[in-house]
């Protein structure tokens, strides 16, 4: 009975330490591969902390980011409504996992890091913090 009693109580005080992620999951059973590949849109978009949902969702129309667990992915949209967009390259884990790295091979190469503020089954938060000191954070749910 102490047994059973003393390993409920390490695993409830351990448990909470298992979330890696600023804002979720404390914990979960599929690996973060399972969670991140999925088919993306936008929910939310801020800069700076200013809430630019409808502006984005107006500039890049049907916004769809597909994360392939075989570390490809890609991101289409129609911009402003009128022209197509399609970009493609591939994506790996950063920091032990706490970052997620999109290599753009087409239709140029570059590279973007988000750090995963979340990572759930249907649930991305990514931030992204760019050269000029523009933070941009993005909430995707599945499409």
């Amino acid at each position: 009975m102490k047994k059973s009693i003393a390993l409920v109580l390490l695993l409830t005080t351990s448990l909470p330490s298992c979330n890696k992620y600023p804002d979720g999951p404390s914990l979960s059973f599929r690996s973060k591969k399972s969670r991140l590949a999925n088919s993306w849109q936008v929910q939310y978009y801020s800069e700076n902390f200013v809430n630019k949902t409808d502006d984005f969702k107006n500039i890049f129309v049907n916004y769809n980011l597909i994360i392939g667990k075989d570390g490809n992915y890609s991101v289409s949209y129609k911009f402003l409504n009128s022209s197509d967009y399609l970009e493609m390259g591939n994506w790996t884990f950063d920091d032990p996992k706490k970052n997620v790295v999109f290599s753009r091979v087409s239709p140029s190469a570059s590279t973007t890091s988000w750090i995963i503020m979340k990572l759930e089954n249907d649930e991305l938060w990514g931030r992204d913090i760019d050269t000029s000191g523009l933070v941009k954070e993005v909430h995707l749910i599945p499409r």
